[in-house]
């Protein structure tokens, strides 16, 4: 009980003082990643750990903050992303639905502007701004870095506690990807920091995946298959291109007692 309180102490401290502040938010999922979508007028630095704790708030494994076509995002544990492949893919959806985004626009993230566009498996997006960074061992960065481990078989991996000890790799922190090739399907599991664990799908880390694959085996086309879901993936002069599922799930307001 002691360990649970001291864990959730600074939740309850925002819960048990000030007033209260409704924020209007939306819920999306891609391919198994869930967001919190907001306006960037109900953002404080003291929200994102907050409304995406799964017991205490509405739960997620990012919050998506937009003010027109731009997005920024913050994890879990609170912390700043630059990018988020899937929650792109998301936020898109959820403003091409609104009638804010034409049906082929982009999304500009604090990497950089990615294309978007309603494709038959649900959203397709564009990353320009893929690069590695270190060979040994492989870390590409596609907005955000990601470490990648191959193996022959993923299944039986402890992706929590594997993950978590290669993600420091890198002084900024790394999300840590472990895929198995076969032919052109490519099976996927990410350890993703500021989660600190494993989410069922992640954009950047099978953009990072596909990228590196490009440069050592020259391949263009894949398939990747994540426990979220699948994903349809090519390169395309240098950028890659990812298609996958997306959906929009619920509407709400969140009782925020601001302090």
């Amino acid at each position: 009980m002691y360990i649970l309180k001291k864990k959730y102490e600074k939740i309850f401290s925002f819960y048990n003082r000030g007033n209260k502040m409704e924020i209007e938010f939306v819920k999306g999922v891609g391919s198994g990643n869930d967001f919190v979508i907001i306006e960037k007028r109900y953002f404080s630095p003291e929200l994102p750990v907050n409304i995406l704790n799964r017991i205490y708030g509405v739960g997620g494994d990012g919050l998506i903050v937009y003010e027109g076509k731009k997005m920024w995002f913050y994890n879990p544990d609170g912390t700043n992303a630059k990018m988020c492949g899937n929650g792109v893919r998301v936020l898109f959806k959820y403003l091409y639905e609104k009638g804010i985004l034409k049906e082929k626009d982009e999304i500009i993230t604090e990497s950089g502007s990615v294309k978007c566009s309603v494709s038959d498996e649900g959203v397709s997006t564009e990353f320009n701004f893929c690069k590695i960074e270190n060979e040994n061992p492989t870390v590409v960065r596609c907005g955000v870095p990601h470490l990648l481990i191959e193996k022959k078989d993923i299944d039986n991996i402890n992706v929590k506690v594997e993950g978590y000890r290669m993600s420091n790799f890198l002084k900024e922190r790394n999300n840590v990807d472990f895929f198995s090739l076969k032919g052109k399907d490519v099976f996927i599991r990410t350890y993703e920091r500021g989660v600190e664990g494993e989410t069922l799908s992640c954009g950047s880390g099978i953009a990072s995946c596909a990228f590196y694959l490009n440069k050592k085996h020259n391949l263009n086309n894949f398939n990747f298959i994540a426990r979220g879901g699948k994903f349809k993936v090519y390169i395309k002069d240098n950028n890659v291109i990812i298609s996958g599922e997306t959906m929009i799930t619920m509407k709400g307001v969140y009782l925020w007692k601001n302090s």
